[in-house]
């Protein structure tokens, strides 16, 4: 039970679900197999409740603090007043169809609320004149302005472990985690609160943001991960943010307005799966793998695209994760074309290439010049495997090259790509003799982040 130097002053969200766990436990209220699994504040005297099974339907309830003021619930106790709330995946308690064992739960839920002896406040009244403390909003500061509730290797959900907080662009943090044994890391991105942009959570102060999900993913773990990080996240941010107030960073950049001159080259980020797990990506975290053509982001691309070329771009850079495992690509790649755009670039781990007939449909799809980039790591399966994560992918490398060398015509280049890092910076001379006879150019460069 919270002490009573706490009751009358309010408490944070995380405060507060916990508050709601023990009253419904504590009355035995809460249906078989079910919990206090989220909570959003709804006004400075409600909070609205998500209570229900890990999967699945729950219900959401409105827990209000009236102190003497009026309020429409479902019910009123003493010191507080519950109603229902229609939410998005969960029952909708007034519908006839909804099972009565769960109508019985929620009754039992909200009576338990309601009725339950003055121990948690829910209001955030703050005085008027309490002191203001400033935060710079940069790595140093905001980290430790957030350790007194989450430092770095503290586990926050479930395991996941707060690993890092560094700068992302000129107005973010980015904040990643790790899971012992977890080949994920999510990377959830914080700013100074703008309520001009959308936010997966948001506090008086900040925003939580993570990358949208364009239609149909391939990594639907990975999404429900990050939006329950940042329903956490959001909750410690939420309890330190009072009497608070962040200022930006002053260390952005200036720019200089440049002539409005066609971009030479437009790039296509086409966000399909490698399959790999190289050692050194900065992109795995930042980007999902999207494959519905009919989806919001591939339709986007369409648009991009004939703007580009009625702009009098004439160089598509085609990457993203893999694109050639899009299958939307040559769509795009048809449209390009006639549109006009007269030179392309493929970046990719080009192992699809290895594939006969695939290889020739990708050549067939080229205008009149293209370059296609080609990733190797290592001059033998055991190097270029381990830094690519992934058993076989040399040796399809080495068959997507041998295609490439057969069909590519004189308007195309070969240009091999290899990224040195611990694993091969011994091999580079041994990759340097392997690569010379296979290709035109051969491009080498230090692994380094992509912001």
């Amino acid at each position: 039970m919270i002490d009573a130097a706490h009751a009358d002053s309010g408490g944070g969200l995380i405060e507060i679900r916990e508050g709601a766990r023990r009253i419904l436990e504590s009355a035995g209220a809460l249906h078989d197999g079910w919990s206090v699994r989220g909570i959003r504040r709804l006004d400075a005297r409600a909070v609205v409740l998500d209570v229900g099974p890990t999967r699945g339907q729950g219900v959401a309830l409105e827990w209000c603090e009236p102190a003497g003021e009026h309020v429409d619930a479902f019910l009123k106790g003493d010191s507080y007043a519950v109603g229902y709330r229609r939410a998005p995946g969960n029952w909708d308690l007034d519908d006839a169809d909804t099972p009565a064992d769960i109508k019985r739960a929620a009754a039992a839920m909200c009576h338990a609320l309601a009725h339950a002896a003055r121990a948690q406040g829910l209001r955030t009244d703050r005085p008027s004149d309490a002191p203001v403390r400033d935060v710079d909003f940069q790595t140093e500061a905001f980290t430790a302005w957030l350790s007194s509730h989450l430092r770095v290797g503290d586990a926050l959900w479930e395991g996941w472990q707060l690993a890092e907080i560094y700068p992302h662009g000129a107005s973010e943090l980015a904040v990643a985690f790790e899971l012992p044994g977890d080949t994920l890391a999510p990377r959830l991105k914080v700013r100074i609160r703008d309520d001009e942009r959308p936010a997966a959570f948001r506090t008086s102060s900040l925003d939580i943001t993570y990358n949208l999900v364009f239609g149909q993913t391939t990594d639907d773990r990975r999404a429900a991960i990050n939006e329950r990080l940042a329903s956490e996240l959001g909750l410690v941010l939420e309890t330190l943010d009072r009497g608070v107030r962040f200022i930006p960073s002053t260390t952005a950049p200036e720019f200089t307005e440049m002539p409005d001159a066609p971009p030479r080259a437009m790039n296509l980020a086409i966000p399909a799966p490698c399959g790999q797990t190289c050692n050194f990506c900065s992109v795995r975290e930042e980007i999902y793998p999207v494959l519905d053509r009919d989806s919001a982001l591939v339709q986007s691309f369409r648009e991009d695209i004939v703007r580009s070329a009625q702009r009098g771009t004439q160089v598509l850079r085609i990457n993203g994760i893999e694109p050639l495992n899009a299958p939307y690509l040559f769509e795009l790649l048809d449209l390009a074309r006639t549109e006009g755009i007269g030179e392309f670039h493929l970046l990719s781990t080009c192992r699809p290439l290895a594939d006969r007939a695939f290889a020739e449909r990708y050549i067939a799809a080229m205008p009149a010049r293209y370059h296609i980039y080609v990733p190797l790591y290592g001059s033998s399966a055991a190097i270029h495997d381990a830094v690519a994560g992934t058993t076989g992918a040399f040796d399809d490398v080495m068959k997507a090259i041998r295609n490439l060398r057969d069909l590519m015509g004189e308007g195309g280049v070969l240009i091999v790509s290899t990224i040195l890092v611990q694993q091969n910076v011994h091999d580079a001379v041994a990759l340097r003799d392997l690569i010379k006879p296979l290709c035109d150019w051969w491009e080498v460069h230090l692994a380094f982040p992509n912001t």
